[in-house]
């Protein structure tokens, strides 16, 4: 049951809101990366030890886990990718320790979770956002729907928040316009004005990541996360169990392959308040799976 106590800024759930801009051509989504308010240029990834993974087992209810994310007060947040349910999990067992349904579990192809000012987002693969807050317990969530227009350039895969510029970051999985091949590309929906933004916040072409080992025949964004220490941009990708960082101006800085054999399909990426790398797998057959890597040592915000 949806109930009745809607903050001024939610809707009806069967409320379709419409856009609040309409882009128009490639050409604005192909410009080249926004330069954000800090540029770090040393990345984190390559200090995390992700050759001794210790996935643990999910339960069957998330064989289709999707999207990660923490909130202000620590919880880790996960959904499934058909329906919008949302799952509260314990980092260290993998356990539900709560979930809820946004709305009447909205049917769709929810592909990204974020926490950003104090609520949740989920996206799916045409760019739509529901934005929500976690419910009293035993209630489901009311929630806004949110077009952004950005599907029509991406089929849309990962989310992400960037606190700096208060940009939802968007995984383009695969392009819907020829411009945008071969690159890494991350659009973004700015929540300050609640406008997508006309200009791709990353677009760096995936040659650049060929000395880090990645390949464009292989890379598909499932999983975008700013980290909380660095700034720094980091994306998966599920086809090929893989992980790149980009500094905050979208240059390369490091890539790791997990290895399907360890993570089958890399999906859910998200960084906990102590800097631990939270990372899930959907099962693909066998088991869903969840893995915690601790903080490298010297790491700090």
């Amino acid at each position: 049951m949806v109930t009745a106590r809607n903050p001024a800024w939610m809707v009806h759930p069967r409320e379709y809101v419409p856009s609040w801009v309409v882009l128009v051509g490639t050409v604005l989504l192909t410009a080249g990366s926004v330069p954000s308010p800090h540029t770090p240029q040393e990345g984190v990834l390559d200090r995390y030890a992700l050759g001794d993974l210790d996935p643990l087992r999910l339960p069957r209810a998330l064989d289709e886990v999707s999207g990660l994310t923490f909130d202000d007060e620590g919880r880790l947040w996960a959904h499934d990718d058909e329906e919008a349910r949302v799952y509260q999990l314990d980092p260290g067992s993998g356990d539900v320790l709560s979930s809820f349904d946004v709305g009447w579990s909205v049917s769709g192809d929810w592909e990204g979770l974020a926490w950003a000012e104090g609520r949740l987002y989920l996206v799916d693969s045409d760019g739509v956002l529901l934005a929500f807050s976690p419910p009293v317990a035993g209630e489901s969530a009311d929630y806004r729907w949110i077009r952004t227009g950005l599907g029509r350039f991406c089929e849309i895969e990962g989310l992400g928040y960037e606190p700096a510029r208060r940009l939802l970051l968007m995984g383009c999985k695969t392009p819907r316009q020829r411009e945008l091949g071969d690159r890494v590309v991350l659009l973004a929906f700015s929540l300050a004005t609640m406008e997508a933004e006309a200009v791709a916040r990353v677009s760096t072409p995936m040659e650049d990541f060929g000395p880090f080992g990645v390949s464009d025949d292989d890379f598909r964004a499932s999983a975008v996360e700013v980290h909380p220490h660095t700034g720094t941009i980091l994306v998966a990708s599920a086809q090929d169990a893989s992980i790149i960082e980009l500094s905050a101006d979208g240059v390369p800085l490091a890539a790791r392959t997990l290895g399907e054999r360890v993570l089958p399909q890399l999906e859910g990426l998200a960084v906990a308040p102590d800097g631990s790398l939270i990372l899930a797998s959907e099962a693909a057959g066998r088991r869903a799976l969840l893995a915690r890597v601790p903080l490298p040592p010297g790491v700090g915000p």
